[in-house]
């Protein structure tokens, strides 16, 4: 896939070759595009799901709750993530019923390029536009997006190391990870066992 380099400089952070992104991309996670949705199923015995709420509560009723939540998404990637880590959202076509609601349409995803179109293999008239950045991570650096999933009005976004080694896949009642070996799943799942879902499938 050939793509101009794109210069974006956030908050001090080096310039986002898209060509060399796309290139670890393909090297760690082979075949399958950045779609947090669906990659999960691919790499399944590296895959942990986490709920944010206790007794898998799905949604936020109150600021309390939702206080919870970002201290379990914050909590989480402390224990993952880098200096520096990417953001990966999505648009949809115009006509699609979400267009306009995405992070990079209501400003919670500035300093977003466009990266690469993915073509839903099943239906080639479903696409999606996905966008990335690049930012140094700091404690709430995520919160207004990871509220904003948690509202479900976003899908499909990925948090990533900038050696994309491991994804954060945050929904609305969670976030699933996707670990560089099972090993890590494996100890990341155990660490915060209380936050596992009680279903055998884990989901």
């Amino acid at each position: 896939m050939t793509q101009e380099a794109v210069v974006t400089i956030l908050r001090g952070v080096p310039a986002l070759d898209l060509n060399a992104v796309t290139a670890q991309w393909e090297r760690m996670w082979p075949n399958h595009p950045p779609v947090g949705s669906s990659i999960r199923y691919y790499f399944a015995d590296r895959w942990v799901r986490f709920h944010s709420l206790p007794g898998s509560q799905r949604y936020a009723t109150c600021e309390a709750e939702y206080q919870i939540v970002l201290d379990r998404h914050n909590t989480i990637l402390r224990e993952l993530v880098a200096t520096t880590v990417y953001l990966m959202t999505v648009r949809y076509d115009p006509e699609d019923a979400a267009s306009g609601t995405e992070p990079v349409a209501v400003g919670l995803h500035p300093g977003a390029v466009k990266w690469m179109r993915v073509v839903e293999p099943d239906d080639p008239e479903y696409a999606l536009d996905l966008y990335i950045s690049s930012q140094l991570h700091e404690p709430g650096c995520f919160d207004q997006v990871l509220r904003y999933i948690a509202d479900d009005r976003a899908r499909e976004v990925i948090i990533a190391d900038t050696a994309l080694r491991w994804l954060y896949h945050p929904y609305d009642g969670g976030a699933d990870v996707i670990l560089a070996t099972s090993r890590e799943r494996d100890l990341l799942k155990a660490k915060f066992s209380d936050w596992l879902s009680a279903r055998a499938d884990g989901h």
